[in-house]
């Protein structure tokens, strides 16, 4: 029953954005943009089989989020969470903007490996660092009641008991509670470097304080 609900419920979403499309365009004859919205909007259809359980999520995330998984966010999702599976991680892809890196591909694959008991990460450049952690926290909660783990620390903190402390709690607490971690780029730099100074030190006997 609950799977005919969301079945006929994102029919009828995409109904709407169909017939607002054609409102709009009829409306604004010379905006060719809009003619061209409104074709595409009509000639799309479910990526994914209702009939295979492991693709049921796919109506989940529609029903959850409003929109319909077009062709090439649905086949970019299978490919990665594939080769993910396999243990082969070198895909790499480019979509143009708008084109649902974020709200559709980035959220749904965090969800789902997230779902599967993976410690589920993206690792974000310090530009785009704060604007992902806002659109990935807005959706993840919005769709499946999540919160966005963010791992972040300077060379100091990371010399700090209580910072590193609070770095395991957040881990752990991301893999108790299934929520996707956001690493900020530098941060696996620093503590790979801080990890070898510590090395050095321990190497050094001289280097250990006498107590």
């Amino acid at each position: 029953a609950a799977i005919e609900y969301m079945k006929e419920f994102t029919h009828r979403e995409h109904l709407e954005r169909v017939m607002k499309l054609l409102d709009d365009s009829l409306n604004n004859p010379n905006e060719t943009h809009l003619k061209e919205q409104f074709f595409q909007e009509l000639a799309m259809f479910r990526q994914y089989n209702l009939s295979e359980e492991k693709e049921l999520f796919f109506l989940y995330f529609e029903f959850k989020s409003g929109l319909r998984i077009r062709r090439k966010q649905f086949t970019l999702i299978a490919n990665a969470r594939e080769k993910i599976k396999d243990g082969q991680y070198g895909l790499a892809f480019q979509l143009i903007m708008a084109g649902g890196k974020t709200s559709v591909i980035l959220s749904t694959l965090l969800e789902i490996f997230a779902e599967e008991g993976h410690l589920a990460c993206a690792i974000c450049h310090h530009s785009q660092y704060a604007s992902l952690k806002n659109n990935l926290l807005h959706f993840q909660r919005s769709r499946f009641g999540k919160d966005v783990i963010t791992l972040e620390a300077t060379m100091q903190e990371l010399c700090d008991e209580k910072a590193l402390t609070n770095l395991l709690f957040r881990i752990n607490r991301a893999k108790t509670e299934r929520c996707p971690l956001l690493i900020l780029s530098t941060f696996p730099q620093l503590l790979l470097a801080k990890f070898k100074k510590d090395c050095l030190t321990l190497s050094d006997p001289t280097s250990i304080p006498m107590t």
